[in-house]
C-alpha cells in the first residue's frame, strides 16, 4: 500500500511511513514464523539455494524494469506526444508481442544451452533495449527510432521468461514445486509494483 500511494501522499507522511514500517515488521514476523514451524508455507532454506535465490532476484529486478518502463512509455506517448491510450498501447506492441513469437524458441533453446545462460542473455538484451530507448528519447522522438529497442527488449523479455520457471523449480524437490512456484510468482509481481 505504501509503495503504491507514496507518491501521492508524500513519502514522509505518517500513513506511508507507518504502512511501510508495518509491512517490514509483518515480513520479519513471517520469516521468523516460517523458520520455526515444522511445515512452512515458504521454506526459507529455498533462499540458500543459489539458483533459486538468483533467479528470484533477477525476476524481481527484470519485472521492475519492464513494468516500470512500459508504464512510463505509455504515459510518455499519451502526455508528451499526445496519443490516445489505444494509440499508446499499439505503439508499445512491438515490445509486448515479442514473447508470443520468441518464447517457444527460447523454451527449446533453454533445454539445449541451459536456463541460467538464456536468462542472462535475456537480461542483457532487455538492458540493451532500455539503454537504447534512453539514448534516443526526447519529447519529439520519432516512433520509428523506438521500434528497434522495443523489439530487442521484447526478445530479451521472452528469453528471460521462458526458462525462469524451470530454473526455479529445478532448484527444489518435486513435492516443493508448488511452494517454489508460488514464491516466484509473488516475487515477480512485487517487481511490477
Amino acid at each position: 500500500w505504501g509503495l503504491v500511494r507514496g507518491h501521492g501522499q508524500g513519502w514522509t507522511s505518517p500513513e506511508i511511513v507507518g504502512s511501510l514500517t508495518a509491512g517490514l515488521v509483518v515480513l520479519a514476523l513471517f520469516v521468523l514464523w516460517e523458520l520455526r514451524v515444522s511445515n512452512p508455507m515458504l521454506p526459507m532454506r529455498f533462499f540458500r539455494n543459489r539458483a533459486f535465490a538468483l533467479a528470484n532476484v533477477a525476476s524481481l529486478l527484470m519485472f521492475f524494469g519492464m513494468f516500470g518502463s512500459i508504464f512510463l512509455l505509455s504515459q510518455f506517448f499519451q502526455t508528451v506526444q499526445g496519443y490516445s491510450p489505444l494509440g499508446s498501447g499499439l505503439r508499445i506492441l512491438p515490445w509486448t508481442i515479442m514473447p508470443m513469437f520468441v518464447a517457444p524458441v527460447a523454451g527449446a533453446l533453454s533445454d539445449k544451452i541451459g536456463g541460467a545462460r538464456l536468462m542472462g542473455i535475456g537480461l542483457v538484451l532487455q538492458s540493451a533495449g532500455l539503454v537504447w530507448i534512453a539514448s534516443v528519447s526526447t519529447a519529439t522522438v520519432a516512433y520509428v527510432q523506438l521500434i528497434g529497442p522495443f523489439v530487442i527488449s521484447g526478445i530479451g523479455m521472452a528469453m528471460f521468461w521462458a526458462p525462469v520457471a524451470n530454473v526455479v523449480l529445478s532448484a527444489v524437490r518435486p513435492e516443493e514445486e508448488g511452494q517454489a512456484s508460488g514464491s516466484q510468482n509473488a516475487i515477480r509481481e512485487l517487481g511490477g509494483v
